[in-house]
C-alpha cells in the first residue's frame, strides 16, 4: 500500500499589510493607525512626529535608506524637497470600519487609513467650520466644510471641549 501524501505545509503568515502613499513637493502631513514602518522616505525629505496627546510635541525621526517604526494613531509630517514620490507604510492587524477618534480640547489631528489610495471617510460629531487639511502646493490650510477625508492623510480639527468624533468610511 503506498505511503499518503504528506499535508500541505501552511501558507506563511503575512509581514503585513502595505499601504502606497504618495508624497508631494511640501510638507506632507500622513496618519498611520497602526503601528508598523514607513520606508522609502528619500533623502531629500525631513520627517517629524507629532504627538498628538497632552504635549502636542514635535520630534524629527532621523530616517535611513530602511524602514523606520511608527506609532499607532500617529500622525507624521515629512516635509519634501524634491519631486513627488511613493512611500510605504506597512502595519499588521486589519484596519477598522468604523472607529471613535478621541479628541482634547483645542487643535488635535484625526485621519484614516485605507488600501485603496482614493477612498475617503465622513466624520460625525464635529464642530463646524474646524476641519482643515494642508496643501502642500500652496502652502496653506484649506477649510474642509463637507466633513470628508481622504485616506492616509492627517487633518487638522479644533475641539472646544474634550469629546469623541466618529470615522466612518465611504
Amino acid at each position: 500500500e503506498p505511503a499518503p501524501e504528506p499535508a500541505p505545509e501552511p501558507a506563511p503568515e503575512p509581514d503585513g499589510y502595505t499601504i502606497t502613499i504618495n508624497i508631494l513637493p511640501g510638507m506632507n502631513i500622513i496618519y498611520t493607525w497602526s503601528e508598523g514602518s514607513i520606508s522609502n522616505i528619500n533623502n531629500n525629505s525631513t520627517t517629524y512626529e507629532y504627538a498628538n496627546d497632552d504635549t502636542y510635541t514635535y520630534t524629527e525621526k532621523t530616517i535611513t535608506d530602511g524602514p523606520t517604526n511608527v506609532n499607532e494613531k500617529s500622525v507624521y509630517f515629512i516635509n519634501n524637497e524634491s519631486n513627488s514620490y511613493d512611500i510605504s507604510y506597512v502595519y499588521t492587524g486589519s484596519l477598522p470600519t468604523n472607529f471613535d477618534c478621541s479628541v482634547n480640547s483645542g487643535w488635535n489631528i484625526i485621519g484614516y487609513n485605507s488600501t485603496d489610495p482614493n477612498s475617503t471617510a465622513s466624520l460625525s460629531n464635529t464642530e463646524p467650520n474646524t476641519l482643515h487639511k494642508y496643501d502642500p502646493s500652496t502652502n496653506k490650510f484649506i477649510l474642509i466644510n463637507n466633513n470628508i477625508i481622504e485616506a492616509n492623510m492627517g487633518y487638522w480639527i479644533k475641539a472646544t471641549d474634550s469629546s469623541s468624533i466618529t470615522v466612518i468610511p465611504n
